[in-house]
């Protein structure tokens, strides 16, 4: 894995054990799931990406697999993850943690790493690697995003969870995610209101698997609305009542999507990449 990146390394850093002191779960019950298995579909890692809060004292995740409790853990994304054997990625496991009340979703991912620790015997270390990135800059022509207008959305309730699966899209920093075209001419749509730049660029880094660095010097909010074909794997819900624009065609990248939608390109550099480099996995003990 780590020669497909063909990557250099620039400085390596030995991340230190949890801390006995560092707050754990109090009980974890870590069980195979023996009906899933494969890499995590689109809608599946949307689901799990959510922010991971225990709720009511206990966190539970449902068919997830190592990789991805690794991720949440020290704050990655797949393609910084190296070193990792292929069954971290495919094999599925059901978790059930119970933690103290109040715990914030900051003490949730030191718990995840003394759990990853203790039961995964995860060993692991932080580096920075030149890579292959994307630049995101202004297309030929200009860019075309609609900056935030007053009265275009809400500012959102302190505390409440930002992004709607569905119903009006209002709050300021909501976003959504649509299946509007079903396979096998598939179309999605991303809508977000008043987004800032950097909240954009992470979300343009998870659909192309790779950093993205913003190099427009935008600094205010602007809404999105942006339909493309995705190169994700994923569960069609069959039509949705939402259809695309006229205007887009099928097999539309999310690259093109860009230039023509937004006046935006992706352009492919190398640049420095914050990675976690697995020296020691194993598959955990059932209990």
């Amino acid at each position: 894995m780590m020669a497909e990146f063909a990557a250099t390394r620039t400085g390596a850093a030995q991340s230190p054990a949890p801390s006995s002191a560092a707050p754990q779960f109090e009980v974890v019950s870590i069980k195979p799931n023996q009906n899933a298995a494969g890499p995590m579909g689109a809608f599946e890692l949307a689901g799990h990406r959510l922010p991971l809060p225990p709720v009511n004292g206990r966190l539970r995740m449902t068919a997830t697999t190592a990789s991805l409790l690794v991720q949440h853990a020290y704050n990655v994304k797949d393609f910084q993850l190296l070193g990792a054997p292929g069954w971290i990625h495919t094999e599925r496991f059901d978790i059930d943690a119970i933690a103290a009340d109040g715990t914030t979703f900051e003490q949730t991912r030191v718990m995840l790493q003394a759990m990853l620790a203790d039961r995964f015997k995860l060993a692991v270390r932080r580096e920075t690697r030149t890579l292959p990135v994307y630049e995101l800059a202004a297309a030929r022509g200009g860019m075309k995003i609609r900056p935030l207008k007053d009265g275009d959305c809400v500012t959102p309730v302190p505390g409440k969870k930002v992004g709607v699966p569905f119903g009006p899209l209002t709050e300021c920093g909501g976003f959504r995610r649509q299946i509007v075209n079903p396979s096998p001419d598939r179309i999605d749509r991303i809508d977000a209101l008043g987004l800032a730049m950097p909240a954009f660029v992470e979300m343009l880094s998870n659909e192309v698997g790779r950093t993205v660095v913003d190099t427009t010097s935008f600094a205010g909010l602007f809404n999105v609305r942006l339909e493309f074909a995705p190169d994700l794997p994923g569960f069609d819900t069959g039509p949705s009542s939402v259809r695309p624009s006229a205007s887009v065609a099928p097999g539309l990248t999310l690259f093109t999507a860009l230039q023509e939608q937004l006046g935006l390109r992706l352009v492919p550099a190398q640049g420095p990449v914050n990675v976690v480099v697995i020296d020691r996995v194993e598959r955990p003990s059932e209990n």
